[in-house]
């Protein structure tokens, strides 16, 4: 059931094609509304790490939201929980558990390949986050 309805959502009318997320210097994309922040980057063939595959654990999928946030319902209980302990910003969200409500949204992403794209292609003078992210992106 659960992969029919994917399959059903991937293939509705284009204009039923609202979410619009914006990557730091990467180019924007749009899919389907109802979906995570982390689903859109996997639809759209766009490199983002999530070490647990989802589940809200591990943090390694968050992003920074630069802009849009009040398109974005308040965080879960896990993910709440997830945030408090990885000691994140408070415009830091897990990407798993995001799903906006709206667009168009504009986001960094923090860890793995996908923050290496970015760091690759930022300006020098440009901050990326706090030396724990910056570390952690490096690994």
């Amino acid at each position: 059931l659960v992969l029919c309805l994917r399959a059903w959502r991937l293939h509705r009318r284009p204009s039923d094609f609202t979410l619009r997320v914006n990557y730091l210097h990467a180019a924007p994309v749009e899919s389907p509304s109802g979906v995570s922040l982390l689903e859109v980057s996997h639809l759209e063939g766009v490199p983002h790490t999530s070490m647990c595959g989802g589940k809200g654990r591990c943090g390694t999928c968050r992003v920074r939201i630069l802009e849009g946030g009040h398109f974005l319902p308040k965080p879960s209980p896990l993910e709440a929980e997830t945030l408090r302990r990885i000691e994140a910003d408070a415009d830091v969200r897990l990407a798993c558990q995001t799903v906006p409500l709206g667009s168009p949204i504009t986001i960094s992403r923090l860890v793995g390949i996908g923050a290496q794209l970015e760091a690759a292609r930022a300006p020098s003078t440009e901050p990326l986050g706090n030396a724990s992210e910056l570390s952690e992106a490096s690994e």
